[in-house]
């Protein structure tokens, strides 16, 4: 008797870690169908993005929007934590910036409101750091950097620049300010955005016990081979590399990626 009491209960638990699992695929399958499904790839604007989950749902988003005629919004968000509490602020945070005005002017005002919002319903437990920025047809490039990983503003040909943190994440703290910055792109030049799951994907540690993370330097060195090609291609150049360097080792965080071309002022509007 006990035996097929016991049969029983592994059998109703195995039917309900199978219904988790596809009420997780299904949330999987909605949360990547409200990532972009098509980007520019022709017009002064040219742009490509991919988010790889660690798990069935993620923290992290990135996000392209077109505003009118001569104006793209772009953002790249990573939350604390993995899993599906960090996925349901993700989409929240994007339903927000969805909604917000693309003005630069306002921005500021949007990040305090949403920051003392995560603040006051997290307790400071989930915070997330963030990239924002709106291009202009005229290559005028307004952006904040909350706390994320820096941009890479990649100019072929010259140095690159990175554009560092401007304020803490979003939720950490309240009262937090926040800075919009301004910069001019010219024609050929890119951004690279990226969530630490990249910079930070890292093989087992071996004897010595140190992992051996991918790192910034190895992004450069990708960007630096690359830096002539179209967005797509630089994209899709980065995550082979770095899937040849985990070598089929366990993805541990969420790999999310961005990069956009301001391709040319007198351009055909895309």
């Amino acid at each position: 008797a006990s035996n097929v009491i016991e049969n029983a209960r592994l059998l109703d638990e195995e039917r309900h870690n199978r219904k988790i699992q596809e009420e997780l695929e299904i949330a999987r399958n909605i949360q990547q169908s409200l990532l972009p499904r098509q980007l520019p790839e022709t017009g002064w604007f040219r742009a490509s993005g991919v988010s790889i989950p660690s798990q069935n749902v993620a923290g992290d988003y990135f996000d392209v929007r077109k505003t009118g005629p001569g104006r793209f919004v772009n953002i790249i968000v990573d939350v604390s934590g993995k899993g599906v509490s960090s996925a349901l602020l993700a989409s929240l945070l994007q339903g927000i910036f969805i909604a917000a005005s693309s003005d630069p002017g306002g921005l500021p005002a949007l990040l305090s409101r949403t920051n003392e919002f995560l603040v006051d319903r997290t307790e400071g437990e989930k915070f997330a750091t963030m990239f924002y920025c709106i291009l202009d047809r005229d290559g005028e490039l307004h952006w904040t950097n909350c706390g994320h990983c820096a941009a890479i503003h990649v100019r072929p040909g010259r140095e690159y620049e990175l554009l560092r943190p401007t304020s803490l994440p979003l939720g950490m703290m309240p009262d937090v300010e926040f800075e919009v910055c301004h910069r001019k792109m010219e024609p050929g030049d890119k951004l690279f955005l990226y969530s630490d799951g990249l910079s930070e994907a890292h093989l087992p540690p071996g004897e010595s016990g140190k992992f051996h993370f991918y790192g910034e330097d190895r992004i450069m060195e990708i960007l630096r081979l690359h830096e002539r090609d179209v967005p797509g291609a630089i994209q899709r150049a980065m995550l082979r590399d770095v899937q040849d360097f985990l070598g089929g080792a366990e993805q541990t965080d969420d790999v999310t990626m961005l990069v956009f071309e301001y391709a040319s002022a007198g351009a055909a509007s895309s």
